[in-house]
C-alpha cells in the first residue's frame, strides 16, 4: 500500500518514473495487438533495467544519453555478448523513443552499439549425412523418428523452431506440397513449398505418428504439444548418438541458407523462403557462402596473366 501511495504523489506531481512509463509502454503495446513473443521480449528488457536502476524511482525526465551511456557499460561490465547488448539496447530505445512521443523526456539520438557479427554455425556434409540417416523403423522409438523428421524438414524448409512447433497435421498439404505457416513472428499467415524429400519423409514419419488433423505435427510422446525446451533436449540427444557434438537447431536454420546460396539459389527466393521482412538480414548469409564465391575463381583471376617465375628460397 505505501508502494501504491508513493505512485500517487508521483503522478500528481506531474512526474512519471520509468516504472510508471513502463506499464503505459507495455499497454500500448497490447492495444497494438503485438505478439506474444514481442511482449516477452519487452519483459526481458524490463528484468534488465530493474538490474541497472531502481525503476520505481528513476524519473523519466532525468534519463538521458548519459543514463543511457551508462546502461551500455553496465552491461559490458557484465562481460555480456555483443550481440545481447546490442538486443537490450534495442528494447530499451524502443521504450526511450515512446516516452520521448509522449514528452515525458527531452528528445535524443539513441545510437545502437557497435557489434562483431560473428559467423553463424552451420553443420558440416558429414554430420547432415550422420543426421540425416533415417533410423530403423522397426527398432526406434517415436522420439527417435520425431527427432529425424524434424531434422529433415530443418533441413528442407529453413524455417524456425517457434513456427514448426506451431505446426499442426491439417497445415501439411501433402498432395499440393506446400504448408501453411500460421505461428510466424510476423504473425502473417504464409504458404510455403515443401521440397519433394521433405514430403517424402513426412509421408513415413505420419504413417507411424497417426493423428488428428487438429493435432501438433511435432508432438510429445504423449500426444501433448512439444515444448521448446523438450524439442531442444530430444535433438541434443538424436544428435549425440549419431555422433555429433553440435547441437543447435538455429544451426540448420544456418545451414538451409546456406546450402541453398550454395547451389545457386538467389537472395530473394531465400528472403521469401525464410520469412526475413528485411533482405538485408537475408544478406548476412552471404559471407557464409565461400565456395560459391570461389566458383571459377581460379580460372578468372587476374593473376593467371602473372609469372611469378622461379623462386629460389634459401
Amino acid at each position: 500500500m505505501r508502494g501504491c501511495k508513493f505512485k500517487k504523489q508521483i503522478e500528481a506531481a506531474g512526474e512519471k518514473t520509468y516504472a510508471i512509463g513502463y506499464e503505459e509502454f507495455i499497454k500500448n503495446c497490447k492495444a497494438r495487438n503485438l505478439s506474444d513473443y514481442t511482449l516477452r521480449y519487452y519483459q526481458t528488457i524490463e528484468y534488465v533495467m530493474k538490474q541497472y536502476c531502481n525503476v520505481e524511482q528513476t524519473f523519466i525526465s532525468n534519463i538521458d544519453i548519459t543514463f543511457y551511456d551508462e546502461f551500455i557499460l553496465f552491461l559490458k561490465e557484465r562481460n555480456i555478448k555483443d550481440t545481447t547488448i546490442f538486443s537490450y539496447a534495442k528494447g530499451l530505445r524502443t521504450i526511450l523513443y515512446f516516452f520521448m512521443e509522449k514528452g515525458y523526456m527531452k528528445e535524443f539520438k539513441v545510437s545502437m552499439p557497435q557489434v562483431d557479427v560473428p559467423l553463424k554455425a552451420v553443420y558440416t556434409k558429414k554430420e547432415l549425412e550422420a543426421l540425416l540417416r533415417m533410423p530403423d523403423l522397426n527398432k526406434c522409438s517415436f522420439s527417435e523418428l520425431r527427432s529425424w523428421m524434424m531434422i529433415v524438414y530443418f533441413i528442407g524448409t529453413g524455417q524456425r523452431l517457434r513456427t514448426v512447433l506451431g505446426l499442426k497435421i491439417e497445415d501439411i498439404d501433402l498432395e499440393n506440397t506446400v504448408v501453411i505457416l500460421k505461428n510466424m513472428k510476423n504473425r502473417k499467415h504464409t504458404i510455403l513449398p515443401l521440397p519433394y524429400k521433405v514430403v517424402e519423409a513426412l509421408r513415413i514419419y505420419l504413417s507411424y505418428r497417426g493423428g488428428k488433423k487438429n493435432e501438433f505435427l511435432f508432438c510429445s510422446w504423449t500426444g501433448l504439444e512439444l515444448t521448446k525446451r523438450g524439442a531442444e533436449e530430444a535433438i541434443r540427444r538424436y544428435n549425440r548418438s549419431r555422433g555429433v557434438e553440435k547441437t543447435s537447431i538455429h544451426a540448420f536454420r544456418h545451414s538451409f541458407a546456406t546450402n541453398y546460396l550454395e547451389a545457386g539459389g538467389d537472395l530473394f527466393r531465400l528472403q521469401q523462403l525464410m520469412c526475413h521482412s528485411n533482405i538485408n538480414i537475408t544478406k548476412g548469409y552471404i559471407h557464409m557462402t565461400t565456395r560459391g564465391i570461389g566458383k571459377d575463381l581460379d580460372d578468372l583471376t587476374y593473376l593467371n596473366n602473372v609469372s611469378f617465375g622461379k623462386i629460389k628460397m634459401t
